[in-house]
């Protein structure tokens, strides 16, 4: 079902610029000449094209550099799209973890764009080995809480051989958070295990963090808090 409204981009805008005097977050200028990669699916049960791509209204006043952004529009629902795992592109893909069989890896892009292409090359066909897929325990960022946050226990984190032991390769390191219904929890690690992030980090010596949420009453798709409903840190604050 699609939803109706967009969150106004420059509503937006003002919170981001509320925060930083605020002290919250830190100034959003360094953002300047930045990359963003944005991907939207004309197939998207949930949200429009144009909803979708609002994103860039957001950030094309922070980066102020138009080389900057890469948009990849396609015939795809709502997923990540993969070279060759997951339902067709067009069709809704929550049984096969979120992840859409389009022809393309939409983890090799986003990363080429963002790292660079010469930094990025695509997957050789060697694989990736699911042992140097590391758990975490993400227990230090929610205070050991048992309840008021949704982070599940365990996080992943992928580590090429390369990265590691003596004489080991400069890597980078990209941060990777899924979407609703898509954590460990739901999918059972299918879709961080065929997103195709692993096999790119393997390939190009990429250290790739995989956090995860976990489900429960409240939050029963297991998505992040973008929208801000339990950041505590911003209720009851009186903006001037």
């Amino acid at each position: 079902m699609l939803f109706r409204s967009t969150y106004d981009p420059a509503l937006a805008l003002n919170d981001i610029r509320t925060y930083f005097r605020h002290g919250l977050i830190e100034d959003p200028r360094l953002l300047r000449n930045k990359r963003l990669y944005v991907f939207a699916g004309l197939s998207n049960s949930i949200l429009r094209p144009e909803q979708q791509l609002a994103l860039l209204r957001v950030f094309e006043p922070l980066l102020q550099n138009p080389r900057a952004i890469r948009t990849r529009v396609m015939n795809a629902a709502s997923h990540l799209p993969t070279l060759n795992f997951g339902r067709p592109c067009d069709e809704d893909a929550e049984e096969a973890a979120f992840l859409g069989n389009c022809g393309l890896s939409g983890a090799h892009e986003a990363l080429a764009f963002l790292l660079g292409e010469h930094a990025v090359r695509a997957p050789s066909g060697r694989g990736a080995h699911l042992h140097s897929l590391l758990e975490f325990d993400q227990a230090e960022f929610f205070d050991g809480r048992s309840t008021g946050h949704s982070m599940a226990r365990v996080g992943y984190v992928y580590v090429p051989a390369g990265c590691t032991g003596e004489g080991h390769r400069r890597c980078f390191l990209h941060f990777y958070f899924h979407g609703c219904r898509a954590g460990a929890d739901v999918t059972e690690g299918r879709h961080l295990r065929f997103s195709g992030f692993l096999e790119v980090a393997e390939e190009n010596g990429l250290v790739v963090v995989f956090p995860q949420i976990r489900t429960h009453e409240g939050n029963a798709i297991g998505c992040w808090d973008s929208f801000g409903r339990g950041n505590t840190e911003m209720k009851g604050i009186e903006w001037k």
